[in-house]
């Protein structure tokens, strides 16, 4: 058993004459060694003083098991496993009822991916004393990692309501509730996600499968001779708070939204002004149009309306118009098209003036927002000119479509990354990873920021630089940042082919590169892969994320259908051949991949799921072939539950789960197995 190097004479003793003193002392060094904000050199500090105060404990006889349960945490903390283990095993021998020992040793089996002993530990600690640990709370999230979707979401549940104000819980309940959906109608579950969905600053769209469940079966829309009221849409607050906040992931609830769009425009240019009684309904839209980039299929009667619509509104605007009167029509136009478009001058601060403030909150993310975006991107700064050919196309889609477009970041407890990756990845030894402080990460191919504000909000000690082709993409990054006062991140367009350290702010290698659904779309992966490891500091992780071919075979296909029947990029082509595949008209296999996926449900994620410009397909043997080129280790991916299981089931020797001849086996026998992407860990050399 591992021994601090400084020891606490006897004579230093009789100041510590209340050992629940020492006791409360370790337990505040401990908290304080696992916040944010403090860094990695306080933090060690703090474990160093919580060492010394378990070695004053040691010395009485009665409290040993306390203090190696202390000693245990301190080596979790630090990423030394088999000391812990050791640490741990004595306290239990010394005190087997002791519930903070269970909880720690809990703690330990889940940071060693045991998760049935860490369920069997956290249980063991509610049994003895409820009221002792947070173990019902660890025992949620092992059920969650276990891929117990539904009995972690049951669990989540209570454990908010006991502690609405905890966000962490919080969080971990709409993640869970990312995938699940629900068997049948339960307005007392409707109720909860009406009240999320109420709340500011969480991830709404983690929400969005289970809320389209709960609406398919409300009104029956599988089946096809269900009658639908309107004022029951009308007054379905589930309805309304989800179209103002989510993007459907359900293909059920395409036709349904696109016949309510089209009662209420004909409803209201029939009528003349606002329904008040439909209001609701028609800013909901109005916002949903918003979310899916008006992805959801015109008749040719509405594209028809729509066009004299926008005749009206282009004579109006050019004559001596009440801006009052522009609200109606404006809020129509909005339901289909962006209002921001040549040919239609605004009167932007009367008609805001003129407006309430739900229809404010409209034409402020039609017309405001747009602008101020524009203004960034004109602003930004180039490390790297863009190089030509398939870098200049892949901009130009990034510029039409920044992808994707998001409203909200998740919430989760601020970690350590090397820590966060160690939970992760079996074969990653966190002691290998030396960094500087702040840990320097590049996010190359950062699209419109969400995953690269997400990092630099939720580590520890991190400075963040973002790349990406598209101005537009940065700029919608930029705002986000400020929206949520993210100041530890930079916005740069830059092209990865071109990047080298001398063009970098700081000029110096990063300690951590992810990359992820970028190479796929180069002319040249590895050139790309090559440039990014360039950029990486020995011992640096890298993060890629690619897409594989046996995954993408449905895809694959209709891209091709796409080229062979000569769809083009138009918002209306793409309108289209979404709409003939909902409709099942184009041939081709199962759509079920296609139709599961989030990026089916707006303009820019079609675009890039099924119209990308470029795109490459892998396998396992594959990324072994390109990973010997370069100077780096391949430790593991990210993996679900339920592949997890499977591959320690079929090939139990190898614990650290990074064989790729082995997942090259499986994902032959399971080729959906990465839909996803392959989300890889490695480290340089």
């Amino acid at each position: 058993m591992t021994q601090a190097k400084r020891q606490v004479k006897p004579s230093a003793l009789p100041e510590y004459t209340d050992i629940k003193v020492l006791e409360r002392q370790a337990v505040w060094h401990l908290d304080q060694a696992g916040k944010h904000d403090i860094g990695y050199d306080a933090s060690n500090e703090h474990l160093a003083q919580a060492a010394l105060l378990a070695e004053a404990l040691a010395q009485y006889p009665e409290h040993r098991a306390l203090a190696y349960n202390f000693n245990g945490r301190i080596a979790l903390e630090k990423g030394q496993f088999d000391d812990a283990e050791l640490f741990l095993t004595e306290a239990a021998k010394l005190s087997p009822k002791d519930p903070g020992i269970a909880f720690s040793r809990g703690h330990l089996a889940l940071q060693r991916h045991r998760l049935s002993d860490a369920a069997a530990f956290f249980r063991d600690a509610i049994d003895i004393d409820p009221n002792a640990t947070i173990a019902d709370q660890s025992l949620a999230y092992v059920k969650y990692r276990s891929g117990m979707y539904a009995e972690a979401f049951g669990d989540y549940r209570k454990l908010v309501r006991k502690y609405p104000k905890n966000s962490a819980l919080t969080s971990r309940l709409l993640e869970c509730a990312s995938q699940i959906k629900a068997d049948y109608y339960d307005a007392t579950l409707a109720a909860d996600i009406i009240n999320l969905l109420h709340t500011d600053n969480l991830d709404h769209q983690a929400l969005a499968p289970l809320a389209g469940s709960l609406l398919i079966h409300r009104y029956e829309l599988h089946n096809p001779n269900a009658s639908i009221e309107l004022h029951q849409l009308v007054q379905d607050e589930l309805l309304i708070a989800a179209l103002n906040r989510l993007l459907f992931v359900h293909p059920e609830l395409d036709d349904l939204l696109a016949s309510l769009r089209q009662t209420v425009l004909h409803h209201h240019l029939s009528l003349g002004h606002i329904d008040a009684d439909l209001k609701p309904l028609l800013l909901g839209l109005a916002q949903y149009g918003l979310h899916n980039e008006f992805l959801l299929y015109q008749t040719p009667d509405e594209a028809q309306t729509i066009q004299a619509l926008k005749g009206y509104l282009k004579e109006e605007l050019g004559g001596q118009c009440k801006p009052k009167d522009l609200i109606l029509p404006a809020l129509l136009l909005s339901l289909y098209e962006p209002l921001a478009q040549k040919g239609l001058a605004w009167p932007v601060k009367a008609l805001m003036k003129a407006a309430d403030k739900q229809a404010q909150a409209v034409f402020h993310a039609h017309l405001l927002a747009t602008a101020e975006e524009v203004v960034r991107a004109n602003e930004l700064e180039a490390l790297t000119d863009i190089q030509g050919g398939v870098s200049q196309d892949v901009r130009a889609q990034y510029e039409d479509n920044p992808y994707p477009r998001w409203t909200h970041l998740p919430l989760h407890t601020p970690a350590h990354y090397a820590r966060a990756v160690a939970s992760e990845i079996p074969a990653f030894n966190i002691n290998t990873f030396r960094h500087r402080k702040p840990t320097r990460v590049l996010i190359a191919g950062s699209g419109t920021g969400r995953h690269a504000i997400h990092m630099a909000r939720h580590f520890h000690d991190v400075d963040v630089t973002a790349v990406d082709l598209s101005r537009r993409s940065l700029a919608y990054g930029q705002a986000m940042a400020e929206r949520y006062g993210v100041d530890n991140i930079e916005f740069y367009q830059a092209d990865i082919l071109a990047l080298t350290k001398d063009l970098l702010p700081e000029q110096e290698l990063f300690d951590v590169i992810e990359c992820s659904g970028v190479l796929h779309h180069m002319g040249n992966p590895m050139a790309g892969w090559e440039a990014l490891t360039e950029l990486l500091r020995p011992q640096g992780l890298m993060k890629v994320g690619l897409y594989s071919r046996r995954a993408r075979t449905t895809i694959t296909s209709l891209r091709r259908v796409i080229a062979d029947q000569g769809f083009g990029t138009t918002p209306d082509d793409i309108r289209r051949f979404r709409h003939a595949l909902l409709q099942q008209k184009s041939e081709g296999p199962d759509l079920k991949t296609i139709t599961t996926s989030v990026d089916f449900y707006s303009m820019s994620g079609v675009r890039d799921l099924l119209f990308h410009a470029q795109e490459h397909v892998f396998s396992p043997e594959d990324l072994s072939l390109l990973i010997r080129q370069l100077p780096l280790e391949f430790l593991g991916f990210v993996l679900p539950p339920s592949v997890r299981r499977s591959y320690q089931h079929f090939f139990p020797d190898d614990q650290l789960m990074n064989d790729l001849k082995n997942w090259e086996r499986l994902e032959i026998d399971n080729p959906r197995l990465f839909g996803g992407m392959y989300q890889m860990y490695l480290q340089k050399r």
